[in-house]
């Protein structure tokens, strides 16, 4: 779990969504190369607020309760259609640091013992210090 953060946390230290760059925010991890306990993994180098990193768990890999001490529970998004998974969304921010990490969790439902089944790690600006 603290590689999670970790990444979150050098996702916002990266300069762009190049895809060298996501690949080290990540510590090297790619889709031939799945960390611990990942499924799927995909690195999408779109622009800053659309590009990041994808990932899929295993059963078991990470429990609810777990990545929530970690990253804390999130504003909860709407589900459309009202079946889709349950996704929260939470924000990670590193002083100094160009952009800020957008962690989106994905849930298979609101239950509070569930696995994380998906997360996304998606790159934003960070705020301009006031």
């Amino acid at each position: 779990m603290t590689s999670l953060r970790d990444w979150a946390e050098n996702v916002c230290r990266i300069s762009s969504t190049a895809r060298s760059e996501l690949v080290r925010a990540i510590e090297g991890h790619d889709e031939t190369k799945l960390p611990a306990g990942v499924t799927w993994l995909e690195i999408d180098e779109r622009e800053v607020g659309l590009g990041g990193v994808w990932f899929r768990f295993a059963p078991g890999a990470i429990g609810r309760r777990q990545f929530e001490q970690v990253f804390g529970r999130g504003e909860g998004l709407v589900r459309v259609p009202v079946d889709a998974p349950a996704k929260y969304m939470t924000t990670v921010q590193v002083a100094g640091a160009l952009h800020r990490c957008t962690v989106i969790a994905e849930y298979r439902s609101d239950l509070d013992d569930v696995d994380l089944q998906g997360l996304y790690l998606r790159v934003d600006r960070a705020a301009k210090a006031q």
